[in-house]
C-alpha cells in the first residue's frame, strides 16, 4: 500500500545483531546494526530512525502522484498503462490480462529481473488461468531459481531454448532486457491491442520478437500473433509456452 509505513526488526541473538528495515511507501532503507546486546540498544538506535521516517512519510504522502494512467470505455473495458514499470492491464468484465514490456527494471545489477518480457498473465471468471509462475527460490535451490526466471518458464516466446538475457550468479545480469511498446490501445466498444518487441536473445543485432495480442468481446476470442525478424541463415528451434495454472485441466483437441 502506498500509504503504508511499514517498520520491521529482525534480531539474532546467537550473531548478537540485528537488521532493521524500514520502508516507507515505495523508499527502502536497510540499516545492519552490529553487536546489540539488549533490546533497550536495538530501539535506542531505531528511535530516531522511526521519528524520521514517520516525518519523511507524512511530508511526502499529499505530494505522491498516481504511477499509471487508465483509459475507459462505456462498456467496461478499460487499459491500465504503468509505463514505468513496463506492466500493460485490459480489464473487462469477468477478464484481466497483464502484458509486461517496457523497462525491465532493476538496475544496474538487475538481481530480481526475470527474463519475461512480452508476457502475459491470464484471468477468467476471477480464476487464474494463465500464469506468472513467481520466484520459487533464491539460495535453496538454484535449479528452481535458474528456471522460474528463465524465458521458458514464461507465457511469451522461447528461441533456441535460450532466455532473453543470461544471468551470473544469482544477482547479476550483465545485459538489461529492454523491450518496446507498440500499440497499448481501445480500439472500439470491444476490442483493444497490446504489442511490443523485444531482442529475443542476448545477441547484439540479434533475432528480434514481436508479439501483437487481440481481444475481441464480440467474438470473444484472444488472438496472439508472435513475428521474428532479423533472423539470419541459420536454422531457428522456435517454441511459444503457456504457463496453465495447476488447477487448470489442460487437453489438445484437434492436433492444437
Amino acid at each position: 500500500r502506498k500509504d503504508h509505513l511499514h517498520i520491521t526488526l529482525i534480531r539474532d541473538p546467537r550473531a548478537q545483531a540485528a537488521t532493521v528495515g524500514v520502508l516507507i511507501g515505495s523508499g527502502v532503507c536497510d540499516i545492519l546494526v552490529e553487536r546489540l546486546e539488549t533490546a533497550g540498544e536495538i530501539f535506542q538506535r531505531l528511535t530516531p530512525l522511526v521519528h524520521d521516517g514517520i516525518k519523511f512519510f507524512l511530508e511526502t504522502r499529499s505530494r505522491r502522484r498516481p504511477v499509471g494512467t487508465a483509459a475507459v470505455n462505456e462498456n467496461g473495458l478499460c487499459l491500465e498503462r504503468f509505463d514505468k514499470s513496463g506492466h500493460y492491464i485490459l480489464r473487462a468484465p469477468g477478464f484481466f490480462l497483464r502484458f509486461e514490456c517496457g523497462h525491465w527494471g532493476a538496475s544496474p545489477c538487475h538481481a530480481h529481473a526475470h527474463a519475461d518480457r512480452l508476457s502475459f498473465s491470464l484471468f477468467l471468471g476471477g480464476l487464474p488461468f494463465l500464469i506468472d509462475p513467481g520466484t520459487g527460490a533464491y539460495l535453496a535451490d538454484s535449479q528452481l531459481r535458474e528456471h522460474l526466471r528463465s524465458t521458458r518458464a514464461h507465457n511469451t516466446l522461447c528461441l533456441d531454448g535460450l532466455s532473453q538475457a543470461q544471468p551470473v550468479g544469482c544477482f547479476f545480469q550483465p545485459r538489461p532486457v529492454e523491450s518496446t511498446l507498440v500499440d497499448a490501445s481501445i480500439h472500439d466498444k470491444n476490442g483493444a491491442v497490446l504489442e511490443g518487441e523485444v531482442a529475443a536473445l542476448p545477441e547484439p543485432n540479434g533475432p528480434l520478437h514481436r508479439r501483437r495480442i487481440s481481444l475481441d468481446l464480440d467474438a470473444r476470442s484472444l488472438t496472439i500473433e508472435d513475428e521474428i525478424t532479423r533472423i539470419g541463415q541459420n536454422s531457428r528451434y522456435v517454441e511459444i509456452d503457456f504457463v496453465f495454472h495447476p488447477d487448470c485441466d489442460t487437453k489438445i483437441k484437434k492436433g492444437k
